[in-house]
């Protein structure tokens, strides 16, 4: 395989090479004719290598291939030799049963897993067990002992683990190490407590911190002899307070403390440093522990960490000075020019940027740019109050670490990301195309696509890092600059500036996206400050900032992509905010944003941001155009006396959301009829015209989605609510109602009858139906007739469209609806209410021939038979229940025919026939005649069902009339002898006797029987 790379590298030689610098194709003998950088012998190396591992990878698949024939022949050969093996235990077993064979018990947890957790917990108690001696047991033992006592103990602890390396016992000697370890931080503690050389009288944090400093360098001196991971944790860990420790008690200031973590940040961020010091051809060369114990990911991680916390202690004071500026820089709009801002001198800029050089100095090269521009950003800051300067000057400092930064980001280039991609994705399938056994070569390939995805890595985080500190320090700049209008603008004039720097220079397709809706999103915000600076009032600033988002949306229509839309979107969406603040009519600002986000072309996900101009809309117009659709003028009372009106604004505000929801012909049409009476109502049109203009518009729109193919989702919702208010606002007069009413007859009746489909022919029928109820309504009120003779009228109607349904069921279900209105017109006059029953039933009977309608007649007869003996107040129970029994017995006849049972048939008429009388001579004395016709009629029910072998008339006719007899009998029970329950009470027994006796008898004789037969 080794003679394969070598004659692969021999005959691959690339002829072009992906630039570092620039991404541009560079030539392996004249380097990058883009950026003029010479031949990268790098770059040229990781080409062929790249194409080197491809075929080597080639022939590892060949050889794989091979090797998985091989694997399936030792499989079937496997195969055969079980199938052999089962047939010779079948053959023993028909002598001898096989053994069961016992599994082994399964092991919940691995040897590894246990081992650590006894480690641990071992260290653990140790551990303790030291904090514990130290101080508890310490006094008992003297000045010598104590020494002795503790210095034994650390040596010996730290003895141990060099005895367990050299028996290859690495984790018994890392635990032991940590003990040791902590036992020398212990005997810190111990030479204070007892005083040992004076040390106690000095300052107890000064000696805490140089403990821990002793500890670490002790921890790393161990570490480096031993090679052991558990000294180096020691060390990070206490050399992290060691310093401010020994700073403390000289109560430095904030340039004191900045550079005192300044310091520290630096001294564990100099680990990355040290980590790339292995090459790949140097991890490539040693073995794979001793890569490890080198590079110590996780020691290099932690101490990165720790650094990083550091550094943004280091760089606390700065933000207090940045929020000190902003204080300075109150109240907004009026802030001193002279103010200064107060703060604890020069000596901070000045720790800053020390400790910004240093950090800068110990991290790696590709880190560098990164931290200087942090540091720069923490100066910039911190300058206004370390020299003492004014305010505005903060804007100054950190709109130039703005530019800095953004200069930084526009270097980034896609190519570097895209070529860079596949060296992240090649590990994954090159790492899987290895065999176990990791080799040399498979190390140093491993090392160099770390090595790649590191620098990628770092260029990402460098890029995330510029733009986060350009977005902090452009908003900390407008924040300050917005103590003066002017300053303000030339903030957001700046930003514009460098907003359209970025689009225009940078070469990641991200950035240029965002500057450019940077430079948009200023735009409003430059005019709104320039207008204030000027002293112009508030609604010429709303208006001004209206007039630049107008512009701006349209300009930004005629670029493409997503972010010319978003940009229109954050530019538009806050104008009703601004109307609000400026006092301007909030709802015109609210459909100008509707009709700015319909000219930007809003689509798929995006569409639901249209939400929010429309929620605005319908809070702002929606009680104004609620009070002229709907106007809580008297019904009937006459003229109104006032004219419904509006405001231009609101007017304008429908108008322009009208055109901003034009998709489509007939939606443009809709919503131009709903901003019509808005419209007209700013016109001031005398009533009757506002109603009977939105009534025509909706009928209008009503009867186009009847007659034609157009979309209903928008113009039907438009129409009913336009039909709805027009007929609403002619409600004054009877006149005006009946002309309202007599034209949504009409076009009901056209939209029934000459509908383009059945649903909107079926939907229009109930319409015309209650548009004559209301015509029937308004004209017996006109004419002053009382509603119980209006229910005639309402019946009329009810009897025209029924005979108009041409027997259709859905369309009769509008003229039954009817006849029960009328019905309802007369509540409180039965005779009345009779006359529309019998009326309705002779309607219906004119249909008897079709299923149901004979009974439906019938019953509707019925009801006028029991609301005329209502009215005649005849009191005979018979009168009612007889004709209901009939109807119920017509309806059980018609059953039959169905071969129903005769409960189902006959049982309701049967009950409504005799069990209120019977209920009635039960509860009731007399009623001799009652009495005798209802026994009579159960006797003949009794008699009619036995001879037609029905169950119900026999069953109900037997149970009435022995009702009857009871009672007949309860009547007389006075007049009967006392002897007769007597001998009735001895005739029971005897017969209950004698049935014993015989019960008897018969067991008697069937066991004889029995004995007979054994």
């Amino acid at each position: 395989m080794l003679s394969l790379a070598r004659t692969a590298a021999t005959r691959i030689e690339p002829v072009t090479y992906p630039c570092a610098y620039c991404g541009a194709p560079a030539s392996a003998e004249t380097g990058c004719p883009a950026c003029g950088h010479g031949p990268d012998p790098d770059a040229i190396d990781v080409v062929r290598t790249d194409a080197e591992i491809s075929e080597l990878i080639a022939h590892l698949a060949a050889a794989r291939h091979q090797v998985r024939d091989l694997e399936d022949r030792i499989g079937q050969a496997w195969q055969r030799r079980h199938a052999a093996a089962s047939r010779v235990r079948a053959a023993v077993s028909a002598t001898r049963p096989a053994p069961v064979a016992v599994a082994a018990p399964r092991t919940e947890t691995s040897t590894r897993v246990v081992q650590n957790v006894l480690f641990l917990l071992g260290g653990l108690l140790l551990g303790v067990a030291a904090i514990v001696f130290t101080a508890v047991a310490w006094a008992q033992f003297g000045l010598a002992g104590r020494a002795a006592l503790l210095a034994g103990f650390t040596l010996a602890a730290l003895a141990v683990p060099v005895l367990a390396l050299r028996r290859g016992l690495r984790a018994t000697a890392e635990t032991m190490a940590a003990v040791g370890l902590l036992l020398f931080l212990l005997d810190g503690y111990a030479a204070w407590h007892v005083n040992l050389f004076g040390v106690a009288g000095g300052e107890p944090a000064r000696y805490a911190g140089l403990v821990c400093a002793a500890t670490a360098v002790v921890a790393a001196g161990y570490a480096r002899l031993t090679g052991l991971v558990a000294p180096r944790w020691a060390a990070l860990l206490t050399a992290q307070p060691a310093l401010p420790l020994i700073v403390a008690p000289a109560e430095p200031g904030p340039a004191g403390w900045t550079l005192t973590f300044g310091a520290l940040a630096a001294s564990n961020l100099a680990v990355l440093s040290l980590r790339n010091a292995i090459t790949p051809t140097r991890a490539a060369a040693t073995s794979a522990a001793a890569t490890a114990a080198a590079r110590n990911p996780g020691i290099t991680a932690g101490a990165a960490t720790f650094g990083a916390i550091a550094s943004l202690i280091a760089f606390a004071p700065a933000f207090g000075a940045a929020i000190a500026t902003l204080e300075t820089a109150t109240p907004a709009f009026h802030a001193a020019w002279q103010a200064v801002v107060p703060g604890p001198g020069w000596q901070l800029p000045a720790a800053l940027a020390l400790i910004t050089a240093a950090i800068a100095a110990v991290l790696p090269a590709r880190w560098r740019a990164g931290a200087a521009l942090g540091g720069a950003a923490a100066v910039a800051l911190a300058l206004p109050a370390g020299l003492g300067l004014a305010w505005w000057n903060a804007s100054v400092f950190d709109l130039a670490v703005v530019a800095a930064a953004l200069a930084m980001a526009t270097r980034h280039a896609t190519p570097v990301v895209r070529k860079a991609a596949p060296a992240l994705a090649a590990p994954a399938h090159r790492v899987a195309a290895m065999p176990g056994a990791a080799s040399p070569s498979a190390a140093s390939s491993l090392a160099s696509l770390g090595g790649q995805a590191a620098s990628l890595g770092g260029q990402a985080i460098s890029l995330v890092a510029q733009v986060t500190t350009a977005a902090l320090l452009g908003l900390h700049a407008l924040a300050a600059g917005f103590g003066r209008p002017g300053v303000a603008a030339a903030v957001l004039a700046v930003l514009a500036l460098f907003g359209v720097a970025v689009a225009v220079a940078a070469k990641l397709p991200i950035l240029r996206a965002a500057g450019q809706v940077i430079a948009v999103l200023v735009t409003p915000g430059i005019a709104w400050t320039a207008t204030a600076a000027l002293g112009l009032p508030g609604t010429a600033q709303a208006r001004t900032v209206a007039a630049a988002a107008v512009l701006l949306a349209v300009v930004l229509r005629f670029i493409p992509g997503l972010p010319a839309r978003m940009a229109t979107v954050l530019v538009v969406l806050p104008l009703p905010l601004w109307a609000a603040t400026a006092g301007d009519p909030v709802a015109l600002y609210a459909a100008l944003t509707l009709l700015l986000l319909s000219v930007a072309g809003l689509k798929g996900w995006e569409t639901p941001i249209y939400a929010l101009p429309a929620a605005i809309l319908l809070v702002t117009l929606g009680p104004d155009l609620a009070r002229l659709l709907f106007p809580l003028d008297p019904v009937w009372a006459g003229r109104p006396l006032t004219t419904p009106t509006a405001a231009v604004a609101d007017a304008v505000a429908a108008l322009l959301t009208a055109v901003a929801v034009t998709r489509g012909r007939w939606t443009a049409l809709s919503a131009f009829a709903l901003a019509t009476p808005l419209v007209l109502a700013a016109a001031s049109v005398p009533w009757p015209v506002l109603p009977f203009v939105t009534l025509a518009l909706g009928l209008a729109i009503l009867l186009a989605a009847a007659l034609r193919p157009v979309p209903v989702a928008t113009t039907l919702p438009a129409g009913v609510l336009l039909v709805a208010a027009g007929l609403v606002g002619a409600l004054p007069t009877h006149a005006s109602t009946l002309a309202a009413l007599g034209a949504v007859l009409i076009a009901a009746a056209v939209a029934a009858v000459a509908g383009r489909t059945a649903a909107a022919r079926l939907a229009a029928w109930p319409v015309a139906v209650a548009a004559g109820i209301g015509i029937a309504v308004t004209a017996g009120n006109a004419l002053e007739l009382p509603l119980r003779t209006v229910a005639f009228l309402v019946l009329g109607v009810a009897g025209t469209a029924f005979g108009l349904a041409r027997g259709d069921h859905r369309r009769e279900a509008a003229a039954h609806a009817a006849a029960v209105v009328a019905l309802l017109l007369t509540v409180g006059s039965a005779g009345y209410a009779a006359a529309v029953c019998t009326i309705w039933g002779l309607v219906l009977g004119t249909h008897a021939k079709r299923r149901g309608y004979l009974l439906a007649a019938a019953t509707a007869e019925l009801g006028g038979w029991v609301l005329l003996m209502v009215a005649a107040e005849v009191t005979t129970l018979e009168a009612y229940t007889i004709p209901a029994s009939a109807v119920a017995l017509l309806a059980g006849l018609r059953a039959r025919r169905g071969r129903v049972s005769s409960w189902v048939a006959y049982g309701p008429a049967l009950a409504a026939a005799l069990l209120p009388s019977l209920a009635s001579i039960l509860v009731a004395d007399g009623q001799y005649l009652r009495r005798l016709l209802l026994g009579l009629a159960a006797l003949a029910v009794l008699l009619a069902g036995a001879r037609s072998k029905l169950r119900a008339p026999v069953e109900v006719g037997g149970v009435v009339l022995a009702a009857v007899a009871l009672r007949e009998l309860a009547a007389v029970w006075d007049l009967i002898p006392r002897w007769i329950p007597l001998a009735a009470g001895g005739v029971l027994l005897v017969v209950l006797a004698t049935t014993l006796e015989r019960r008897r008898r018969d067991l008697a004789r069937f066991k004889q029987a029995l004995g007979r037969m054994s």
